[in-house]
């Protein structure tokens, strides 16, 4: 066999390899390279829309369209961008931090990848099956109930697809790192990555139901006439901020908790020093976390 196919098969087997993985490290480089090609494309959609609002009076796109840009823009770099990086992190290095040899349930953890690649290749399937959402990235009722088209009815199972990958994650990550550290690592001598995952993790488990709640509610305002946020059936558009919001503050603290573990790992490591008030820093994590639900 020559060279060619042997490198040819090799390639071939890698990639079937990483299709049928269950293995907590490649799943983790599946969720980066995920999150990498979404925010690619999410940045294309800020490059148009940066285009249009460079000068005044400009008509590189619609104003539909901008709405659509808009909303993509947003949508994506929170939900298919930002969150699929992080968890990536988490589970390419989690498990090896405690001394774990996967995390607690493999099949789950590459089911909630693909739920996540589904969910985005569906919501960006919209521009090509009648529009994209055009509502902001917030989708406020009223406007995402009137707003004409199916982009919404894609936003809401994108985002439904993707919600439940996360939060199949957030429950892996919890059990692994309660069931599965190595002998002698108890709580208080775990990376402080670690900790930032399953502080992040419970952030998930708790504010991802509010998400799948509303998203519910209002998918059967539009699809089946319900009056849930309709202020003229005897609805309140309030409803909708209140469960978004009960997801989207902690949404920003899930986003941002597990960085300051890889800062704090990453810098104490190559300096070379002990990490200055380790317990501190592990309570002020797990308020951090605490308050987000408060504000």
């Amino acid at each position: 066999m020559s060279i060619a196919a042997t490198q040819k098969k090799g390639f071939g087997a890698t990639l079937w390899d990483y299709l049928t993985t269950v293995d907590h490290k490649k799943i983790g480089h599946l969720y980066l390279v995920g999150g990498a090609f979404f925010f690619l494309l999410a940045g294309l959609e800020a490059l148009l829309v940066r285009i249009q609002l460079i000068v005044p009076n400009n008509d590189f796109v619609s104003a539909g369209f901008y709405n659509e840009l808009f909303t993509m823009h947003g949508t994506t770099m929170m939900f298919f961008a930002a969150m699929p990086l992080i968890i990536g992190l988490m589970n390419a290095i989690m498990p090896l931090q405690i001394g774990a040899r996967d995390v607690a349930f493999p099949f789950l953890n590459a089911l909630s990848f693909w739920l996540f690649l589904f969910g985005g290749i569906l919501l960006n399937s919209s521009r090509f099956l009648g529009g994209a959402p055009d509502g902001g990235w917030t989708a406020y009722a009223p406007l995402s109930i009137l707003t004409p088209g199916h982009g919404i009815d894609f936003y809401v199972m994108g985002l439904q697809l993707a919600g439940a990958g996360t939060l199949m994650g957030g429950i892996n990550f919890i059990v692994t790192i309660i069931n599965m550290r190595a002998p002698g690592m108890t709580y208080m001598r775990m990376p402080l990555f670690t900790w930032t995952t399953l502080v992040t993790s419970v952030l998930i488990l708790f504010a991802f139901p509010a998400l799948t709640i509303g998203l519910f509610l209002l998918q059967f305002d539009r699809m089946f006439d319900t009056a849930f946020f309709d202020v003229a059936l005897g609805g309140n558009t309030i409803i909708w901020q209140h469960l978004f919001w009960v997801f989207g503050h902690p949404e920003v603290y899930i986003l941002i908790i597990p960085l300051f573990g890889v800062f704090s790992d990453v810098i104490s490591t190559y300096a070379k020093k002990r990490l200055f008030g380790y317990t501190a820093m592990v309570f002020s994590t797990v308020l951090i976390a605490f308050f987000g639900f408060m504000v």
